[in-house]
């Protein structure tokens, strides 16, 4: 075991920042000089992040002009940090919790003063690397699944340089990656297993909602709303979940073509945690509503099915169940219940 035993050990001291109010097309020449594929961003009242993913997933969903595009159409927020003295290995359990490979790494007075990446663990610690790949619980059917958004990113690319053939040395490298994610994808798919593993802990609901909420773009002509009633924490998976709703939101932005709402509701018992999302899309016709919780069984045109499969599977790990209601050309609702603990029969609230 090397002697580096703390962050500030081996982070990068690189950090590179945009402000909030820059064009997207300034933010692509900074990543290009710096040869970097993320950027820290200065707001008012927080740090937000923006990454190639973000830029080229949601570039051709957009209808405005690729010089009036803002930070604000592309960015997260918010940024995850650590500080400087905490140990490596806090490093690599911040990354399995929260499935990401980069924190910001902050001083005594909360500055931001350095990034460490699962790269510069993996060349000064690579023994820890595995805890990181347990922690992503991958398995086979949710593998698939998560290639997607990997196949997105390199199609998306490909678009853009059939459509601005001098991007072709962005876009290139941005493909490359995509390829490598999508093959370390397969081989974690070759070690795990196919069962889904729940790690429960005391979650705030508004967490839960706004950061959901957060994780899918949702364009300006759909309103999306949320309210929460009962008590305010529930005892669940807060990484699992949040994938849990935020394929629901994405399944009702679809089903409305870009334009409507979507209405998420969540209310706490002493025995467990309410669910809803509501959208005013095209509704599933009556036929196909015991069909849609099947794995590899779509709707759409493109798309494996896997999404609510994996809501399904999810839930049903938690203890819970999931029912859905739809009246075509109107609404769609799903409602899921939670239980406080696994053992406690589920039930549904009208």
């Amino acid at each position: 075991m090397s002697e580096l035993k703390t962050i500030k050990d081996i982070m990068s001291h690189d950090v590179i920042y945009v402000n909030y109010s820059d064009s997207i097309k300034n933010v692509s020449n900074k990543m290009s000089k710096y040869n970097v594929s993320s950027l820290l961003v200065k707001t008012e009242k927080e740090i937000g992040i923006i990454t190639e993913k973000d830029i080229v997933s949601k570039f051709c969903t957009l209808d405005s002009p690729r010089s009036m595009l803002s930070i604000s159409n592309f960015m997260s927020y918010p940024v995850i940090c650590i500080e400087e003295n905490d140990e490596i290995e806090s490093a690599v359990n911040i990354m399995t919790k929260n499935k990401i490979k980069k924190l910001a790494v902050i001083n005594k007075n909360k500055n931001i003063i350095g990034i460490i990446s699962m790269y510069d663990i993996m060349k000064y610690h690579p023994e820890l690397i595995s805890n990181i790949h347990r922690g992503y619980d991958i398995n086979s059917r949710w593998a698939r699944h998560d290639m997607r958004g990997a196949l997105l990113s390199a199609s998306s690319s490909l678009s853009v340089m059939k459509k601005n053939p001098n991007l072709s040395e962005k876009c290139i490298p941005i493909i490359e990656k995509s390829l490598n994610y999508m093959c370390e994808i397969i081989e974690e798919w070759k070690r795990s297993e196919d069962t889904i593993n729940v790690n429960c802990e005391s979650v705030e609901v508004s967490k839960l909602m706004q950061s959901s909420i957060k994780t899918v773009f949702i364009p300006n002509s759909v309103k999306v709303t949320y309210s929460i009633k009962g008590e305010q924490s529930a005892f669940l998976d807060y990484t699992k979940m949040i994938r849990v709703l935020s394929n629901l939101i994405k399944n009702s932005l679809e089903a409305m073509e870009g334009k409507g709402s979507i209405h998420l509701d969540a209310k706490g018992t002493t025995s467990g945690l309410y669910l809803k999302v509501r959208d005013s899309g095209s509704g599933i016709k009556p036929e196909l509503l015991t069909r849609i919780f099947n794995p590899m069984f779509s709707t759409k045109s493109r798309g494996l099915g896997l999404g609510l499969a994996f809501v399904k599977d999810v839930v049903e790990a938690h203890g819970g169940e999931v029912k859905v209601i739809s009246v075509p050309e109107k609404m769609t609702e799903f409602t899921i219940y939670i239980p406080n603990k696994t053992k406690q029969s589920a039930r549904y609230f009208q």
